[in-house]
C-alpha cells in the first residue's frame, strides 16, 4: 500500500499520502521504544526540516512521554499536541518551538532556552522550569506550575 501511494501517479495525492505514511510510521516507531530512542527519532525529524514551520510530519498525539531530550535543539520545532509527560529537557533549545496543547506534566525543562516558545494551552503541571525562562514564553491559557 506505502508504495502504491507514493510511487504511483495518484493526481494532487501523492505529498499527502507520504505526509500521511511518514506520520503513522512514526506514531508507530514511538509506541515501542525508549526514552532515549524517541529523543532520537525526534533530533532526526527535526534536524530534516520535517517539523519546522509548515512541518511535512504533523506530530500531534505523538508519545514523547519520558524522552530523554536533555540539550535537544527544537529551535522553531512544530510540535503541537504532543505528549511530553515525565520527559527530560534539560538545557534544551525550544526557541520559537510551537508547543500549543502539549502537555509538559512532570517534564524537566531546568535550564530550557524558552525565548517565544508557545505554550498555549499547554500543561506544564508539576513540570520543573525556571520562571524566568518561562517569562519569556507564550502561555496564554497554559495550565502552569506551582511556584515553588
Amino acid at each position: 500500500m506505502t508504495q502504491m501511494l507514493v510511487q504511483e501517479k495518484l493526481p494532487g495525492k501523492k505529498l499527502d499520502a507520504a505526509r500521511g505514511i511518514a506520520r503513522s510510521r512514526t506514531l508507530a516507531a514511538l509506541r515501542s521504544l525508549d526514552g532515549g530512542r524517541k529523543a532520537q527519532i525526534l533530533q532526526f525529524l527535526h534536524e530534516t526540516g520535517l517539523i519546522g514551520p509548515d512541518p511535512v510530519v504533523q506530530l500531534n498525539g505523538a508519545d514523547f512521554s519520558n524522552a530523554e531530550l536533555d540539550e535537544a535543539v527544537l529551535r522553531r520545532a512544530e510540535l503541537r499536541g504532543v505528549h511530553f509527560e515525565g520527559a527530560s529537557l534539560k538545557n534544551s533549545t525550544l526557541i520559537e518551538a510551537d508547543l500549543r496543547g502539549s502537555d509538559f506534566s512532570r517534564a524537566d525543562l531546568t535550564g530550557a532556552t524558552l525565548k517565544l516558545a508557545n505554550f498555549t494551552q499547554a500543561i506544564l503541571r508539576d513540570a520543573i522550569v525556571d520562571s524566568d525562562a518561562l517569562a519569556l514564553a507564550i502561555t496564554e491559557q497554559a495550565v502552569l506550575p506551582k511556584r515553588r
